[in-house]
């Protein structure tokens, strides 16, 4: 007994049989395939119905291969970008263990502990907490200079620079951004939102010392500096910005971190850093900023 499955299958007669070469087509009738008992001998052509399939099953194998494999790479790069946003916040363990000090006393100097309350401009009218240290010079003084600190580092590190400062008669305030340190907050924007916080504390700065904040000096390190830049770029009463390490592009930052970390790169860590830096790459803005503080001195 011969069964085949295609629509239309040709089949030849085999030696000695008495079907005739008309009775060579097989069809499938309403109610299903149609078969003839008898020697009948396949032809080729009922064969390629299996070899479609087969091939069929292949392609649809490498098909949910390349799918789960693509859907894999969005979950690490979305992981990848949810990290660099929540970065591990400085403790006093950390800062004891890598900068050997815990305060601006560890240093030699007088210190008080301040705190604003801002709005969070990403969820107003929320505000968030933003902590810092205020380090009064020896003398009275009308200067003072506002350290930040760049990504995942705090106050605590900041500080490196405000013996330099102090020296030469500034006052000095050190604060922790947002998602850093004791500040509140939960995701680093990069500087989006950062600059914002900024302006509102010097707001609030100006308000409670004006006799010590009649001019004032940004100090930014890394992803500070670009949160200094474009602050002094909103302001009118920023009266200069120094740029540690200057950082230009969150996108290029964030990217870089992740080779620094020993994460996943390429297409992967691209897709991260874009993902990462969501709400803009401030780069354009910086950019234009330069471009007119040079035409200014020129």
């Amino acid at each position: 007994m011969t069964f085949c499955q295609n629509r239309r299958c040709h089949l030849a007669p085999a030696p000695g049989s008495s079907i005739k070469p008309s009775d060579r087509f097989l069809t499938r009738s309403s109610r299903g395939t149609i078969f003839i008992s008898g020697r009948f001998t396949e032809r080729d052509d009922c064969k390629r119905p299996i070899a479609y399939h087969a091939r069929m099953v292949w392609f649809t194998l490498i098909g949910v291969l390349l799918a789960c494999g693509l859907l894999l790479a969005v979950l690490a790069a979305t992981l990848l970008a949810w990290g660099l946003t929540h970065p591990p916040r400085m403790g006093d363990g950390k800062a004891l263990a890598i900068l050997h000090r815990l305060s601006p006393a560890d240093l030699g100097l007088r210190y008080t502990d301040v705190r604003f309350q801002v709005i969070d401009e990403s969820n107003p009218p929320a505000k968030i907490t933003i902590v810092g240290w205020w380090i009064p010079a020896d003398s009275s003084s009308d200067r003072c200079a506002i350290l930040l600190h760049g990504y995942a580092d705090a106050k605590i590190g900041a500080i490196a620079w405000a013996p330099i400062f102090h020296s030469l008669g500034w006052n000095v305030l050190a604060i922790d951004l947002r998602a850093h340190g004791e500040s509140g907050g939960e995701k680093v924007t990069g500087g989006h939102f950062e600059r914002h916080d900024l302006s509102h504390v010097i707001d609030q700065l100006l308000e409670r010392q004006p006799a010590e904040t009649k001019q004032i000096v940004l100090f930014g390190v890394s992803m500070g500096s670009a949160i200094a830049t474009q602050v002094a770029a909103m302001r009118d009463d920023v009266a200069g910005v120094i740029a540690e390490s200057f950082v230009g592009s969150f996108i290029f930052a964030s990217h870089a971190q992740t080779h620094l970390m020993g994460l996943p790169g390429g297409i992967v860590g691209q897709i991260a850093a874009h993902l990462a830096a969501g709400y803009d790459d401030y780069a354009e803005r910086i950019a234009a900023f330069l471009q007119s503080v040079n035409s200014t001195s020129q």
